[in-house]
């Protein structure tokens, strides 16, 4: 896999740079499958096991675009966590335009989208994101197959994540009339 390393900005804050190669078409197709499933029962599903829905705005298209990803609550926001590095395209989106809407279970929420600038705060959440790792993504006990399928290494996922911990790219999304916590710039 690829990995590029962050780049200082002018105010000082290190950018996220992890990239890492797409995955297979195949495994495109697969990872849009919970899109379509994300509601009623199945929602609360995934809600549950730390999947969101989110739905930006096509930076180039202007178009509403949906994908789900993984979250961890954080007070009144929704961390999220960018695995594909730089190059996913929800994160572009999320880039150009703010304003999400996320589905979490049964409840869909009007927010705006902040990137963590800080390292040090990316790789803090994305710690505290691997200690909660069992209680997200597949449950423990299809993880062995799931990988010894080649379909999804969880655990693996989550090993590259802290080793790249501050070089990923992280965001905090804040419903609105809230103010972001960890996305607050250093004063």
């Amino acid at each position: 896999m690829d990995n590029e390393h962050s780049s200082q900005s002018d105010e000082g804050r290190n950018e996220p740079g992890y990239r890492r190669d797409r995955p297979s078409k195949l495994m495109q197709q697969l990872f849009k499958l919970p899109i379509y499933l994300y509601w009623g029962p199945f929602a609360r599903l995934m809600a549950w096991r730390c999947v969101l829905r989110v739905t930006t705005i096509g930076r180039k298209s202007g178009k509403p675009r949906k994908t789900c990803i993984s979250f961890m609550p954080y007070q009144d926001s929704y961390i999220v966590f960018v695995s594909w590095g730089v190059i996913a395209h929800w994160y572009k989106n999320m880039q150009a335009d703010s304003r999400v809407r996320i589905d979490v279970g049964g409840r869909t929420i009007n927010a705006h989208a902040y990137p963590i600038e800080s390292y040090e705060k990316r790789r803090e959440m994305m710690l505290r994101m691997s200690d909660r790792s069992c209680e997200c993504g597949p449950p423990t006990f299809i993880r062995p197959l799931l990988s010894g399928i080649e379909l999804f290494d969880y655990d693996n996922e989550i090993k590259m994540a802290v080793e790249n911990a501050g070089e990923l790219p992280v965001v905090e999304i804040v419903p609105i009339g809230r103010e972001p916590v960890v996305a607050r710039p250093a004063e």
